[in-house]
């Protein structure tokens, strides 16, 4: 599929920016990100083959943002672990503060002896978590803003309606089931774009198919959904407390 092709700004005139399937391919170079793609626009260097395909590439890089910040959660009791940790630095810096006074360093060792209390502080700062990112129960109503379906065998791309949000917090529930008798493993990307100027404010790579639930908190205005999928059909459902 062609993404875009470079113009006359570069050295590169001509040359197109190609997605095989399963990456990007840069003419006579070789595989580039979506990443580099972003960058090449920014500069100014390329035309694109269309508003979709421009849509797609910058909703990959939000989407991989959210993808790595999924696999690298940590669980609650994790956080909960570290909690405790800094509790116990916490007594047992304090219960030792009458030992440390009752024994001063040598002379001349006052350096060492500031840099081994600030190394006792250091894992309360460094332990304290944030907290762990979860669908929290709603204390508002949800108001469902839009239900968006799709997908199907095959290599599936289509953006859905606009829809309007008040900026409360927002539910996004993602449903999806294979395509029976389909080959390839389930892929899906959602992007969620600015419909005032179309940017990717957020989205998800899932490799699974299910339910997946998550969280947004997108300021007041009017979006639309960009969705990538293959063989694999689904619905995604923003809800939003009003």
């Amino acid at each position: 599929m062609l993404v875009a092709t470079f113009n006359d700004s570069t050295g590169w005139a001509g040359k197109t920016l190609r997605h095989d399937g399963t990456q990007y391919v840069l003419e006579g170079v070789g595989p580039v990100t979506a990443q580099q793609i972003v960058a090449y626009d920014e500069a100014g260097q390329i035309d694109w083959a269309s508003d979709g395909a421009r849509a797609w590439v910058y909703g990959r890089t939000v989407a991989s943002a959210r993808t790595h910040e999924r696999r690298t959660a940590v669980p609650l009791w994790g956080w909960l672990l570290g909690a405790a940790i800094v509790v116990a630095v916490i007594v047992a810096i304090g219960t030792s503060g009458s030992f440390r006074h009752s024994s001063p360093a040598p002379a001349g060792d006052d350096r060492q002896g500031a840099g081994a209390g600030a190394s006792a502080s250091a894992p309360a700062q460094a332990a304290a978590p944030a907290p762990a990112k979860t669908v929290a129960p709603s204390s508002r109503p949800l108001i469902t803003a839009i239900i968006y379906v799709g997908g199907g065998a095959g290599t599936y791309r289509d953006q859905s309606p606009h829809f309007m949000l008040q900026g409360g917090r927002q539910v996004v529930t993602i449903t999806s089931q294979p395509v029976i008798g389909a080959t390839a493993s389930p892929e899906m990307h959602f992007m969620t774009y600015d419909a005032a100027y179309p940017r990717a404010v957020d989205g998800i790579d899932l490799s699974e198919v299910g339910t997946h639930t998550y969280e947004s908190r997108l300021p007041a205005g009017s979006y639309f959904i960009f969705g990538y999928s293959v063989d694999c059909s689904w619905t995604v459902r923003v809800e939003e407390e009003r």
